[in-house]
């Protein structure tokens, strides 16, 4: 039987168990023949000052030989070159014989491993953080910080936060919701003259029909019509309005915002009868939202009016091919336990939260919602059921989706 023939996971947590057992066994030779007696455990303390390592390296050793868990412990073992200077540093301090013919060998095999991975250590980690949750998280926000920084350059222009609420209102249509879009992008920049600033895409065709401002005035070819002022800084850059097919690009003008200069656009719109006014078993609704350019959070927030009930059974799931369609209709979310939910950010419940609207990533939400409900004839505290999904560093060509079902109000409500 080959190595090959053993399941990868098999082959790892062996080669931790023997790192593990052979790095020991060798620092505690090491320090016996510095005449050190013997600790229950080895601290950091040990390594730096009887034989001689950095404490960074120390530290690193002690964390892998304390893990509960092997694969835990593999991820934190140094790379074979490391553990080669630990080898020096321990004949320097006087181990020889069989402690350190045996941290050697684990080391060759664990070299032999690595040599496997194309991508030397950074694909094992990679390998090792889907048996790690905690350790996958922070990969995963590490590897979107890095996209982010590297798309910045490519694209040439970033965002401090894109923000999106989806408000559901009585309609006039029987049976129907309306929804009223809201969407902030606050700290928009152009880092590189030429690039373009993406503000928004919307649909068109049959719901252009069905689109006006928020107040219910008719749009029109300027895109200034959809700006709600409060939520921008001044002086207002120029807009551009290009239509793409089925799509309306809005975009910042090539002439009206400097290099390196800031902006915090507002802009918002109502469709009518968005949605069916269903609830029970019906099919849930949803919404699909991206961030086409980089940006360092992306947040939907659903709120439902006080007159249609609560919004319930809400799921978020990620897909990175193509983006889902905009409303129910084909289908509920992915199963549980799927890559698709399993990736995807987790939905917060906003009624009765303690810090109401507020956002970590999104500056002066409950503001935004109060200014865009006074547009549209509400008053903001008439919307009692809220969630929300935030994503950190979204990678432009990620798609996150949010079902949830309305449950209407009860009966005399």
């Amino acid at each position: 039987m080959t190595v090959h023939d053993v399941r990868l996971e098999e082959r790892l947590r062996g080669l931790a168990a023997e790192l593990r057992g052979a790095l020991e066994g060798a620092l505690r030779a090491a320090l016996a023949a510095q005449r050190v007696a013997s600790p229950d455990a080895i601290r950091p303390l040990h390594l730096t000052s009887h034989l001689g390592l950095d404490k960074s390296l120390a530290s690193r050793v002690v964390r892998s030989l304390g893990a509960e868990d092997d694969i835990a412990a593999l991820h934190g073992i140094p790379t074979p070159q490391g553990l080669g200077l630990i080898a020096r540093a321990l004949e320097n301090a006087g181990a020889d014989g069989a402690p350190l013919d045996r941290f050697a060998a684990a080391t060759e095999a664990y070299a032999a491993l690595l040599s496997e991975f194309s991508g030397g250590r950074t694909d094992l980690e990679a390998t090792l953080a889907g048996w790690l949750p905690d350790q996958r998280r922070r990969a995963e926000r590490d590897a979107r910080r890095s996209v982010f920084r590297g798309m910045t350059t490519l694209v040439g222009t970033r965002a401090g936060a894109v923000y999106n609420a989806l408000l559901l209102v009585p309609s006039d249509e029987d049976g129907r919701v309306d929804s009223l879009i809201v969407a902030v992008r606050q700290d928009l920049r152009r880092l590189r003259a030429g690039a373009s600033v993406h503000v928004a895409r919307l649909e068109t065709a049959a719901e252009d029909q069905r689109r006006s401002t928020l107040d219910g005035a008719p749009l029109t070819g300027d895109p200034n019509n959809l700006i709600i002022g409060e939520l921008c800084s001044q002086p207002l850059p120029g807009l551009t309005l290009e239509e793409t097919g089925d799509r309306l690009l809005i975009e910042i003008a090539a002439d009206s915002l400097d290099v390196n200069e800031s902006t915090t656009l507002g802009i918002g719109w109502r469709t009518r009868g968005h949605f069916a006014a269903r609830g029970g078993a019906a099919p849930m609704d949803r919404l699909t939202v991206s961030s086409e350019r980089p940006c360092e959070a992306l947040v939907l927030d659903v709120l439902v009016h006080s007159s249609l009930g609560r919004v319930s059974d809400a799921v978020a799931a990620t897909s990175s091919f193509a983006p889902h369609p905009d409303r129910s209709g084909c289908g509920g979310p992915p199963p549980p336990g799927s890559e698709e939910r399993t990736g995807a950010p987790a939905v917060e419940r906003l009624d009765g939260h303690p810090s109401g609207l507020r956002s970590a990533a999104v500056r002066a939400v409950p503001a935004i919602i109060e200014n865009a409900c006074r547009e549209a004839g509400f008053g903001a505290d008439e919307f009692t059921s809220r969630i929300r999904m935030t994503r950190a560093f979204p990678i432009p060509t990620e798609h996150l989706t949010l079902w949830w079902r309305l449950e209407g109000p009860a009966e005399g409500a």
